[in-house]
């Protein structure tokens, strides 16, 4: 540890908090306190923040910074001071933060009068004046400290076995260890012994003791005396569990006389001194002494005050309310552990000094719970009367039959007398070396202990102990009690309690502590006994505590004007239950006031929170709703429903009772803590988040005109308001400001828009927070230009003109509307619609469960401007599933998906999953068979649909008729947890569960032989790559070093052994656990060796030779290498050889020649690198090939490379810079430079390591500088609530969401949404957005659901946003209405038309929308005329062949089937411009015959528009023997030829070729002569087929509607037939009749 520590410090690192500081929730009054630890090199400034703004030391706010961690403390917390704290950390490489919110919460009534009781008592004032005084007295104790330390230490002699690698033999290192000295204890001041006059005792009570054990001798002893704890008699053998050792609830002290309170002053003059010492203790932690040192402190004395009995008990009882008993039994049981003979002295300290090591108790909390009354000489006798029974009771037996008698003895002395059946050996117990002892004997024979004390005991004790005692006589076996609060065992040991569960007394011998059997479920067990009261108490409790509840519930509404306001009256009254154990229970209350009443729902006197488990709803009929998911016995009791509003209060309440278990669902202990997470009143009334109460509706403005934004929200206390505009804070102007009212806590907040811009198009953002939380809300501002004057056209031509040589900027795809989620039944006819831009315009794909299709037989695919349709004519089974739409052109991609559930064969599972168990590696084969073969299944697992895609994670999928299987080869433990298999709405899932194998060998050590001097490598490989592995040679650890490395990659090991020698043969040995294997390292001595070997650089001169020489032992052979390739004799290279010397001469060296050199002589290798000095090249880099900009994942490495244009001579310096700083090597940055190019790897990619590298590199003749920009793409964070929902009707339901904290660096491309059946588990994805809401529809009535939303990147998915509440459609009670008035707004306008725009209405009615009414009205009439009538799914129209120059308003209603709601118009719309249809297409126009049945038209552009773009041409047919024209087409404009097909041969036509703009037609292009449709001479159907591949024109048909069958046949009416009658005929439908002059024909 020692020596990673040293390597952590000589590495220089960036800030990095290892520890981040917690939220924390606090009362007022008490302490604060934020602690983190940091690691950085060099030590980082470190600085805090309050909400923002740098936090300085003062005398409420204390900053302590140390090596590694710093700490925040706030002493007398209020209200101000919650909020956000942030620990900043800075050095020279980099920055890091820690961030936290603090929570202040007022006191209860109870909390304040502890707080000034221990005000009046001087306890509080004890503390703060100790604080200052301790700091004077710091300096006097770090010099007793330091003079403690230099006592004379032995030094002991510390052998450590290692293996010395050079040696080959095992080496002894002698380490010097200091033993330390116990140190002299130091005594400040002695307490004086006062010896009191002896009272004579009073006559006692007998009583039955708590039992002790046998003792094997009745031994009598003076010592200190004992308050027995009464001990019931009981007939029966059982054993049961000893009473618990947690802290008793503390006991509502009574009124007293006089006497009693002269008492408590005496109590509290000796509570001065310990409170001090502990001030003292307190001050010495917050100044960083650690724990250790504050009991080396003790040890020596230095708090003598806390050394006395009563402080050491005090001491004892402070632990145990803060609910650590558990550790003054753990002090216990080391004091005791396997000894005789045990000194209680310092058991309390001991247990204080534990506590305080834990983190969550802090010093504040532990010592405020010190009162003065633990220092009254009877509760300090009671508390060490048990700590002996413990001790003596500690490692024994329970004991069955006991019995225990109490004498009051005189003056200062409690005779206790025990009796057990019991053969325990005695433990003697003292106190300060006073023998402490109870003694126990057997059955026949009576044992005592007596206890001396120093001081006498006041008359009082005995009379109150009496008193107590007497009470306690008066309850009998059986007796029923009541719960009056929720109580929750710390530690297990006792039972828990809900409030007002009934329960039966069985033993009540203990003063805290009775045991008691459950009403209901029968369970025994220990339970505190002041949570018990009888059944007249608990009632007069419950009504008391009711009305003291209802009192302060807050009233957020007041009645507006002059209406009338009346209390709440309950109109039908909840009404009792039964249920049985497991069951779904309703309570309803209806109730009627004005203003509308609150509604809050208590159990017995616990308010309800809403919670997965108690569901509320409340109506707008004023119904409210409790509904409880399952029932648990402990749910029994009194629920009550209140209805208050600003008049007052109505309540009804019901009796819930639940039977007893039928099965094993109520036979656990079950924990039902979360009684609606049971609030105390504070929660309620002290504090309230902010709620928003309605969510602002989209506003549309027009520009020039001012608008207002508005939204409103309940908060307690008063919340901090801001507004954002496109993310960005808005602040008050002259043209913009922001006002806020309040109405006792219903908060409003308005955004004043004057003058509105067009810039000022787009989304707000109203962010609302206080001390309980925040919550934000979006609304979105839509601005519409000015109505355009009658001058404007002019002025609009010439700009046009100038316009029309500019190209568009490209624009990514954008999903105006995206896909809708669809339920059908089989054979219904399906369509999706989908609304995309984008410049140029994009291609699409469509995938249906991720798979790409086009259309077919039964699906189409169609698209019209930027709608695009998918129409599936009968919908299948198979048709079920996950439809996705993905757009992607130049500039971008986007893409929107929905779910089609086909409703049609109840298909069920035949055979069902089986939980698996198998061993790793195992094959596994989990398989369903359903009732029908046309279907198909989906997995899922943990949540996580399993695709096609995920076969490399192992996953197979088959199908074999009705059977589906999904095959695991080889199974892991990531493979590990819980599978589902869904088909429509059944499932079925099963667990698996995999038995991880003990690591092993995958490839052993084998035998490696090398030469001296050279590398020796042994490759291990393992079955798993975590697993720890242990290195020996000859038997002995290997200790790593620069000669022997262990290098770890995955699976693989590999241990290499640099510059081996003859001592380091033998064998190396791996162990995996309880495996190893073996090799040997074999070390060959070379027949020759290198004298010296080369020297890693040779320099030379360019243009000169150069030599290399290197000397061996003996003459031999050598062989030289370039590069790795062998040098042969040439021009360019010769050798030499003189004796032992072998030399290689390179002629006339240039740049191609550096490189590195090898000398290979036998089996030993030396190598060099050439340089050639000389004039020095220019460094040039490689634009082409080097990547300036990289985006990565998270976690990935990432490598820069600086290639130069050509081999340097000599490897230039370099220097690579993070911003501004001197990059150095280490483990997780490497750089490399060599004489063809610089890199950089950066390993692990953190966010901490994006930003700007700089690469410097120079030689004597250049420098240059390169930058990268590294960035790092990741999954997003998850999207977050609040989530807002809105029920449309009882099957479609909107849902809301806030957008993820962060995008992970790369653009959020859509949110997807998935729901799941409440009782199911599979998810099932209802749709996609790329805006933060959807409509949800196909939601079954009488289900329950929960959603969750994913946000999806280029990277991934982030985790899951799961919505916690449950919806259901049947709670809803939506109410069927007209529907409200869509948002409309102008698109586009023109000569002669208008392109309007709306959204649906937020209210539906509660019903689907049947469609949208569109309506026009001219400025100068008042009446309406009605334009059309369109589907619900069109939300775009436009209104042609308007009158020009003229000004029309324009307005859209919605229709349901109750009827049609209220319209939204526009402004008034002023027609732009004049314009006129176009001329004619140009001749000439040229027809060509293509075959028998087909000819070719081809024309040109007209030549005027008629001051209009145009929008394509009208193509029409004339058989040239008939009167009517047939239209055969319409194509766009970039068309100008085409083929018309399907002509009779020896036919002649008339051809006709309209233009068009948005005024209208032109006038025809038309063949003056018939066109006579012949064969061409050389026309073949081959040559036509491959003429027509090779032809891009578009074809069109001409059809003379010639058919076998018509609708009149089928309405079996005859040819002469005159006139025709259709009769029910239905709104809103469109009806086409046709009449044919040859209908005759068909009948032939």
């Amino acid at each position: 540890m020692e020596e990673i520590k040293e390597r952590l410090a000589a590495t220089e690192q960036a800030p990095k908090f290892i520890r981040e500081i917690k939220e924390g929730r606090i009362k007022e009054g008490q302490r604060a306190k934020f602690e983190a630890g940091f690691a950085g090199n060099p030590k980082p400034e470190v600085t805090w923040y309050f909400q923002g703004q740098v936090l300085k030391n003062s005398k409420n706010v204390q900053i302590k910074v140390r090596d590694d961690s710093s700490t925040l403390t706030l002493i007398d917390c209020g209200f101000d001071n919650a909020g956000y704290y942030e620990c900043k950390a800075v050095n020279e490489l980099g920055s890091d933060k820690t961030r936290a919110s603090l929570t202040v919460n007022k006191m209860t009534s109870e909390e304040k009068a502890e707080y000034e009781n221990a005000k009046a008592n001087g306890l509080l004032d004890v503390v703060a004046d100790e604080e200052e005084k301790v700091i004077e007295k710091k300096k006097v104790k770090e010099e007793k400290k330091e003079k403690v330390q230099k006592k004379v230490v032995e030094k002991k002699e510390e052998t450590k076995k290692s293996y010395d690698w050079k040696k080959g033999v095992q080496k002894v290192e002698k380490k010097e260890v200091k033993e330390e000295v116990k140190q002299e204890k130091v005594q400040l001041k002695k307490p004086k012994v006062v010896e009191k006059p002896k009272e004579e005792s009073k006559a006692g009570v007998q009583l039955k003791p708590t039992p002790a054990k046998e003792k094997a001798k009745e031994e009598e002893k003076e010592g200190y005396k004992l308050k027995p704890v009464p001990k019931k008699e009981k007939p029966e053998e059982t054993v049961k569990k000893a009473a618990p050792k947690e802290m008793a609830p503390q006991k509502i002290s009574k009124p007293k006389e006089e006497k009693i309170k002269a008492t408590k002053k005496v109590a509290v003059k000796n509570a001065e001194g310990p409170m001090k010492a502990i001030a003292d203790i307190r001050m010495r932690i917050e100044h960083g002494a650690s724990v250790n040192e504050v009991n080396a402190a003790y040890e020596a004395h230095e708090f003598p005050e806390l050394e006395k009995v009563d402080a050491q008990m005090a001491m004892i009882k402070a632990v145990e309310r803060v609910g650590q008993s558990a550790s003054v039994h753990e002090v216990l049981l080391q004091e005791c552990s396997g000894k005789n003979e045990v000194d209680l002295q310092n058991v309390g300290f001991k247990a204080l000094i534990s506590t305080l090591s834990k983190e969550s108790y802090k010093v504040d909390e532990v010592i405020t719970q010190f009162q003065p009354e633990d220092f009254e000489e009877e509760v300090v006798q009671e508390r060490l009367a048990q700590l002996v029974t413990e001790a003596q009771q500690m490692d024994t037996a329970e004991l069955t039959t006991q019995s225990a008698q109490i004498d009051l003895a005189q003056a200062d002395q409690h005779v206790v007398t025990q009796a057990t059946e019991s053969v325990t050996a005695t433990r003697k117990v003292s106190f300060q070396q006073q023998e402490v002892t109870v003694k126990t004997a057997s059955s026949l024979e009576m044992s005592s202990a007596t206890t001396r004390i120093q001081e006498t005991q006041a008359q009082e004790q005995s009379e109150t102990m009496q008193q107590e005692l007497a009470q306690a006589l008066e309850v009998k076996e059986g007796d029923a009690f009541y719960a009056l609060a929720t109580f929750v065992s710390e530690t297990g040991e006792a039972m828990n309690l809900v409030e007002g569960e009934r329960v039966y007394v069985l033993e009540w011998n203990n003063a805290d502590w009775w045991y008691v059997r459950k009403h209901l479920t029968e369970e025994t067990g220990w339970v505190p006994a002041q949570y018990l009261k009888d059944e007249e108490t608990y009632t007069m409790y419950v009504q008391r505590k009711l009305v003291e509840k209802i009192e302060k519930l807050p009233v957020f509404e007041k009645p507006k004007g002059n209406e009338k306001a009346f209390a709440p009256k309950i109109t039908e009254k909840v009404k009792s239950q039964r249920a049985p154990d497991g069951a779904q229970v309703e309570f309803v209350c209806k109730v009627e006031g004005y203003p509308r009443p609150q509604i809050t729902w208590f159990r017995q006197t616990a308010i309800i929170k809403p919670s997965p488990d108690f569901q509320i709803y409340y109506d707008d009929n004023n119904m409210a709703t409790l509904v409880i998911k399952e029932v648990f016995p402990e749910d029994a009791g009194t629920f009550t429903c209140v209805a208050k509003n600003c008049v007052g209060f109505a309540s009804s309440s019901a009796e819930l009772v639940v039977e007893h278990p039928l099965s094993d669902h109520g036979t656990e202990k079950h924990d039902r803590r979360s009684l609606s997470r049971e609030s105390s009143l504070a929660d309620i009334v002290e504090g309230i988040p902010p709620t928003f109460a309605q969510r602002p509706s989209t506003k549309t403005a027009e520009e020039g005109s001012s608008v207002e934004l508005e939204c409103r929200f309940v908060a307690i206390p008063e919340a901090e308001i801001r507004w954002f505009y496109n993310k960005t804070e808005i602040k008050t102007t002259q043209r913009i400001s922001i006002e806020n009212q309040a109405d006792m806590h219903m908060y409003c907040s308005f955004v004043k828009i004057n003058n509105v811009k067009m810039e000022d198009k787009g989304t707000y953002e109203v962010i609302a927070k206080n001390r309980e939380g925040e919550a934000t809300n979006t609304l979105t501002l839509n601005v519409t230009a000015k109505a355009a004057k009658k001058e404007e056209p002019k002025k609009k031509e010439e700009p046009k003109k100038q316009e029309e040589p500019k190209k568009p900027a490209a624009e990514p795809p954008v999903i105006v509307k995206g896909l809708t989620p669809t339920v059908c039944k089989v054979g219904d006819s399906v369509n999706l619609e989908t609304v995309i831009t984008g410049n140029p315009k994009p291609t699409l794909k469509w995938y249906h469960n991720n798979k790409h299709f086009k259309s077919g037989k039964n699906v189409t695919i169609k698209e019209k401007d930027n709608t695009y349709f998918l129409t599936i004519a009968k919908a299948e089974l198979k048709n079920d599933g996950d439809y996705t739409v993905k757009a992607e052109n130049s500039a971008g991609t986007a893409q929107t998906s929905a779910n089609i559930q086909v409703q049609g064969e109840v298909v069920e599972f035949v055979n069902m999953l089986n939980d698996k168990e198998v061993q790793e590696r195992e094959h596994i084969m989990l398989e369903v068979e359903v009732t029908s073969e046309n279907t198909n299944v989906k997995w899922q697992k943990d949540g996580q649909v399993i695709t096609d895609l995920e076969q490399e994670k192992g996953y197979k999928f088959e199908k074999k008729g009705k059977k589906h299987s999904l095959i695991i080869e080889k199974a892991t433990v990531h493979h590990e947890g819980e599978y589902v298999c869904s088909v429509g709405d059944q499932e079925c899932s099963c667990e698996v569960s995999v038995i991880e194998l003990a690591p092993e060998f995958t490839k052993k050590l084998s035998t490696v032989k090398s030469t001296c001097g050279e590398k020796a490598i042994f490759e291990i490989e393992i079955s798993k790559g975590d697993a720890k592995t242990k290195w020996y040679k000859k038997g002995v650890e290997i200790e790593f070093n620069e000669n022997i490395q262990l290098i770890i990659e995955g699976k693989k090991q590999r241990l290499e052994v640099y510059n081996v020698e003859s001592i380091d043969a033998g064998e190396i040995s791996c162990s995996l656990g309880d495996k190893a294997c073996k090799g040997e390292l074999v070390v060959e001595e070379p027949k020759v060796n290198f004298v010296a070997k080369l020297p890693p650089n040779t320099n030379g001169s360019i243009g000169q030779d150069v030599r290399i020489t290197v000397q061996l032992t003996s003459a031999c052979d050598v062989k030289w290498m370039k590069e790795g390739k062998e040098v042969t004799k040439s021009e360019k290279y010769l050798f030499e050889s003189d004796g032992t010397s072998r030399t290689i001469i390179i002629k006339n060296a240039s740049i191609q020649d550096v490189a590195e050199y090898t000398c290979i002589a036998e089996k030993v290798r030396t190598f060099t690198e050439l340089e050639l000095e000389g004039q020095e090249e220019k460094i040039e880099f490689n634009q082409s090939e080097m990547k300036s900009e990289m985006t990565i994942k998270k976690g990935d490495d990432v490598t820069f490379n600086v290639p130069f244009k050509t081999s340097m001579a000599k490897k230039p310096s370099v220097m690579w810079m993070y911003k501004s700083t001197e990059i150095k090597t280490s483990e997780k940055i490497i750089t490399t430079i060599t004489k063809k190019y610089a890199s950089i790897t950066i390993k692990h990619v953190e966010s901490l390591d994006c930003g700007i590298y700089t690469c410097k590199l120079h030689n004597s003749v250049s420098e240059i500088s390169v930058d990268f920009n590294l960035s790092m793409n990741d999954k997003p964070s998850p999207p977050r609530g609040p989530a807002q929902v809105s029920w449309k009707t009882e099957d479609t339901l909107g849902l809301q969401w806030i957008t993820s904290e962060t995008d992970g660096g790369a653009k959020i491309e859509e949110y997807i949404v998935e729901r799941r059946e409440v009782g199911k588990k599979s998810w099932q994805q209802v749709g996609s957005s790329s805006q933060l809401s959807i409509e949800i529809v196909g939601l079954k009535k009488d289900s329950s659901y929960n959603f969750r939303v994913i946000a999806r990147n280029a990277v991934g998915c982030s985790e899951p946003f799961i919505i916690e509440e449950t919806f259901t459609a049947a709670k809803a009670e939506i109410k069927k209405s007209l529907p409200g008035a869509p948002s409309v707004s102008v698109n586009d306008v023109t000569s002669r038309s208008v392109t309007i725009q709306w959204n649906p209405p937020s209210n539906t009615g509660g019903v689907h929308l049947l469609g949208y009414i569109i309506e026009k009205r001219i400025s100068t009439s008042q009446t309406w005329e009605r334009v059309e009538t369109v589907e619900s799914s069109v939300r775009i129209f436009t209104v042609e062949n308007l009158k020009e120059k003229s000004e029309f308003f324009f307005r859209v209603s919605a229709e349901n089937e109750v009827g049609t709601g209220d319209a939204s118009m526009t402004d008034k719309v002023s027609l732009q411009t004049h314009a006129r249809p176009p001329s004619p297409p140009t001749a000439p126009l040229e027809i060509v015959p293509v075959g028998p049945h087909a000819l070719t038209v081809e024309w040109g552009a007209p030549e005027s528009d008629g001051g209009a773009p145009l929008e394509g041409y009208k193509i029409a047919v004339r058989d040239a023997k008939r009167q009517m024209w047939m239209e055969v087409g319409r194509v766009t404009t970039e068309v100008q030829k085409l083929k018309v097909q399907d002509l009779v041969e020896g036919s002649e036509y008339f051809i006709r070729i309209f233009a068009k703009n948005e005024v209208g037609f032109s006038d025809p292009l038309e063949n003056e002569e018939p066109f006579k449709v012949v064969r061409p001479p050389d026309y073949t159907e081959e040559e036509e087929q491959k003429r027509s591949k090779g032809d891009d024109a578009p074809s069109l048909s001409f059809s003379t509607t010639e058919t076998l069958s018509s609708w009149m046949r089928e309405a079996n009416m005859d040819a002469d037939i005159q006139c025709y009658t259709k009769s029910s005929v239905l709104r809103r439908d469109e009806y086409f009749f046709r009449i044919w002059y040859y209908a005759s024909k068909l009948f032939k």
